[in-house]
């Protein structure tokens, strides 16, 4: 089965479970799959052509043979023409010796330069004029970069026996939003002002009203912020605060998810009030591509909705089924993937399909009203 960014969510869990549950043997697939699925019977993984670069390729091949009783295998298939790849992406070819080892003097000066602590973060930036590129054209400087990091790494673990460095790129979290109760802003404000952006100001609850083809009234509360959301530089904090370097990246930013990173001085932390801890917050972005017009996505969302209103009332009332539900979205919505209509059927997930079409329909209209009028407020710039 194939596996890649383009399929849909269905179809990735679909062949995700079958490979996991011995179903299928074999999965075409990009290095998109298995990135935070343990898998661990794999016993080989084939490359049709060379990774994009070699820390990928290590990671890649580490899905292989993670039980201790399987011996894995990695093959790799490529032809001549593909070498041309390999140099571009690796950059190895280009490295030289005396540019590892300027690298390797840079890290030394650099844990100085930090009180040689045992956790640095270090931007690639400061390596990038030792290769004497700094366009960073296809992310190729970094890629040197990595590569030559890896390989010092390999060679130190091979003479001294134990990983004397481990270089680990850092792409996620470093940039991460929280609620802070509005007693502590102050003093967060005054402890972090470098390393944090005011994004939204307390608000009080707003309302929106709207009406139906029948004249009938709803409105939806959407409750305000008691608390201001901030964006935090978690890498920035970690790179710069003593406090907070004398632990890893890792740890810290479990600490601030469990929110235990902030406001921790207390004798006693089990005194510090629920509402007096930084929350961590997700940020939803909503962008529309450029070739769509708005007034139509505003009208297909209301064209679906009467439509799943006529299906609802089409049941008289009475019980129906998964399958009673998906015949009629089948007529109303002709010729669509079996995604589509696997969408539809997530929605009676959520109702448990037992309660009444009539209740269903009353829960449905609020959950849509309250995409549709969040889209218009959007939308009407």
């Amino acid at each position: 089965m194939p596996y890649h960014s383009k399929l849909d969510a269905f179809h990735k869990k679909e062949a995700q479970d079958k490979f996991k549950n011995n179903e299928i043997s074999v999965v075409l697939a990009s290095k998109a799959f298995g990135m935070g699925v343990d898998i661990s019977d794999i016993e080989n993984v084939y490359h049709h052509a060379p990774s994009s670069s070699l820390s990928d390729y290590v990671q890649e091949i580490g899905r292989a043979a993670r039980t201790k009783s399987i011996q894995g295998k990695s093959i790799t298939f490529f032809n001549d023409n593909d070498l041309q790849y390999s140099v571009k992406f690796f950059g190895l070819s280009s490295i030289k010796q005396y540019q590892i080892k300027w690298i390797l003097k840079k890290l030394i000066s650099l844990y100085v330069l930090y009180g040689s602590i045992q956790n640095m973060l270090i931007n690639t930036d400061d390596f990038k004029h030792i290769f004497g590129d700094n366009s960073n054209k296809n992310n190729e400087v970094d890629n040197k970069i990595q590569s030559c990091l890896m390989m010092i790494e390999k060679d130190f673990q091979n003479n001294a026996g134990f990983p004397v460095i481990l270089a680990r790129p850092k792409r996620l979290f470093g940039k991460v939003f929280a609620e802070v109760p509005i007693s502590k802003e102050s003093e967060f404000k005054k402890l972090f002002s470098k390393y944090i952006k005011l994004i939204k100001k307390s608000t009080s609850d707003s309302s929106m009203v709207s009406y139906d083809r029948f004249g009938r009234r709803t409105e939806i509360i959407t409750p305000g912020t008691t608390n201001p959301i901030y964006l935090i530089h978690l890498d920035l904090l970690w790179e710069e605060i003593d406090q907070f370097r004398k632990m890893n990246f890792a740890q810290l930013k479990s600490l601030f998810f469990k929110r235990e990173l902030f406001f921790k001085n207390k004798k006693n932390a089990d005194e510090e009030q629920e509402e007096e801890k930084v929350s961590p917050i997700q940020r939803l972005e909503i962008s529309f591509n450029s070739g769509y017009d708005k007034n139509l996505i505003l009208f297909e969302f209301e064209e679906i909705w009467e439509k799943l209103i006529n299906i609802f009332i089409s049941f008289n009332g009475k019980y129906f089924t998964r399958s009673d539900f998906i015949s009629k979205v089948r007529i109303y919505f002709p010729d669509k993937s079996s995604s589509y209509y696997n969408g539809f059927e997530e929605l009676l997930t959520i109702f448990k399909v037992r309660a009444k079409s009539l209740i269903i329909g009353q829960l449905m209209k609020e959950l849509f009203l309250i995409i549709l009028l969040k889209l218009k407020k959007s939308l009407k710039m």
